[in-house]
């Protein structure tokens, strides 16, 4: 197995979860300390006496930790407030007898895909289809698409992770000024995280995009490959 097939199956949770979760830490830190501060801190902690091999193991698992259940928690507020999308956004629904057929295929054999999808609206993402249940014959099918869409996917979680931190984190800080910090600080720190929300939102966009995209054209070619393959080989064969 190579890398490009770890990396989703393996290291979904840094990339979804672990990544985020440190990155909205680090944010708070420097948001409340200052750069200035916050390089300081950080030079301080690292120059320890105490900093030696097991207590380098002990905070990086406590900060792993730590990252793992505030990404989650970031995740959970985000469904609340309607930011977090997946693939079952790409559906309106599929019968059952439908998304049956695609796990256990046609009587000629290939996937009964059922029909296609299709897209409603202005947005990509948007597609009256069972997405989940394309996703899933993906995976089974071809885990080696699969495993980039799921790496796609897991890039999503993470753009939503870091907007809602960054959301959250910017309505706060106006409130720095309690604990002492100037105007400016305040200023700069919210022009820093509305632009970094701003090209989180469109990043996410994009991907959320192309995962759909992504889907949607493997699914219509599982659908209909083995049929075309089928029909080429009889007409040669007729031949």
């Amino acid at each position: 197995m190579g890398l490009a097939s770890l990396i989703p199956s393996v290291f979904y949770d840094l990339i979804a979860r672990l990544v985020p979760g440190f990155v909205i830490i680090a944010s708070t830190y420097v948001a409340y300390m200052g750069s200035a501060r916050a390089v300081a801190g950080l030079s301080s902690f690292l120059r320890s006496d105490w900093l030696n091999g097991a207590s380098v193991i002990l905070v990086v698992l406590l900060t792993g930790v730590a990252s793992y259940v505030l990404a989650m928690l970031l995740s959970g507020i985000a469904y609340c407030l309607g930011l977090r999308r997946d693939v079952s956004g790409f559906s309106a629904g599929a019968t059952g007898d439908q998304v049956a057929g695609q796990a256990g295929g046609s009587s000629d054999g290939s996937p009964a895909c059922g029909s296609t999808p299709s897209e409603v609206g202005s947005d990509p993402t948007e597609a009256l289809h069972d997405g989940v249940a394309m996703y899933d014959l993906i995976r089974w099918a071809a885990p080696d698409v699969g495993d980039r869409l799921a790496k796609v996917r897991a890039e999503c979680r993470l753009c939503e992770a870091l907007i809602t931190g960054w959301v959250m984190l910017a309505i706060a800080s106006p409130f720095l000024w309690v604990f002492g910090a100037p105007p400016s600080h305040i200023l700069g720190t919210e022009c820093v995280l509305w632009l970094c929300i701003l090209a989180a939102s469109q990043q996410r966009r994009r991907l959320f995009s192309h995962l759909h995209r992504g889907i949607s054209n493997y699914h219509r070619l599982l659908c209909t490959w083995p049929r075309a393959a089928r029909s080429a080989t009889s007409e040669q064969t007729a031949r």
